[in-house]
C-alpha cells in the first residue's frame, strides 16, 4: 500500500480515522502523564507541610554526661523547646549556645531520634590555666577558651605570668 500523505492525495475515510484516533490515544497518554505527575508533585508537598507542621515534634530533651550544671540550665541555654518541629530547630546554633553561655562545656553533640526525642551529650572542661588580670584570675581550659574569672585560682590550675590579656570574655577564646 502506498501512503497517500506523500502523495498529496486525499486520504481515505479510514485513513482519516486511523489518524484521527492515534491522536486521541496520544492526547490521552499525555493527559495521563500530566495527571500523575500533579498528583506526585501534590502528594510530596503535602507529605513536606505535614512533617515540618504536624510530625516530628520534640517530645523529650535528654541530657547525658553532665555533672557540673544542671539539665534545665543547659536545655535553656541550648534554646531547643518542646513541640518545636525537629527539623526546623537548628541543632548546630542549639549546640553553639551551649558551648558559649554554660563555658565548663567543652562540646555538645545534638542528635534526633524519630521517637520526638533530642538528645545533647556534653563533654566537660576543667581549668587548667589562669591569668592574673586586675587582681582576679582568668581560668582558661586547654583550648584557650575562657571558664571564668575568679578571686582564687585552682590547685589544678598552672599560673602564667607575664602574658598581658587583652579580652578575656567568659565562654569566648581569651585575647593575648
Amino acid at each position: 500500500p502506498q501512503n497517500n500523505q506523500n502523495n498529496n492525495e486525499p486520504m481515505s475515510r479510514d485513513e482519516r480515522r486511523r489518524v484521527i484516533s492515534m491522536k486521541k490515544v496520544k492526547q490521552r497518554r499525555r493527559r495521563k502523564i500530566i495527571s500523575y505527575a500533579v498528583l506526585v508533585s501534590l502528594v510530596i508537598v503535602v507529605g513536606i507541610v505535614l512533617s515540618l507542621t504536624v510530625f516530628f515534634h520534640i517530645g523529650k530533651i535528654e541530657i547525658l554526661n553532665s555533672t557540673i550544671y544542671n539539665d534545665s540550665d543547659i536545655v535553656a541555654a541550648s534554646g531547643i523547646k518542646l513541640n518545636d518541629n525537629m527539623f526546623l530547630t537548628n541543632m548546630k546554633k542549639a549546640s553553639e549556645n551551649v558551648e558559649t553561655k554554660l563555658p565548663y562545656i567543652l562540646d555538645v553533640k545534638v542528635k534526633r531520634h524519630l521517637s520526638g526525642k533530642v538528645t545533647l551529650t556534653i563533654t566537660e572542661t576543667a581549668a587548667e590555666m589562669g591569668f592574673l588580670d586586675n587582681g582576679s584570675y582568668i581560668l582558661i581550659n586547654p583550648t584557650g577558651k575562657v571558664l571564668e574569672n575568679s578571686e582564687l585560682l585552682p590547685s589544678t590550675a598552672a599560673l602564667v605570668d607575664g602574658a598581658q590579656v587583652e579580652s578575656g570574655e567568659v565562654g569566648h577564646q581569651i585575647k593575648l
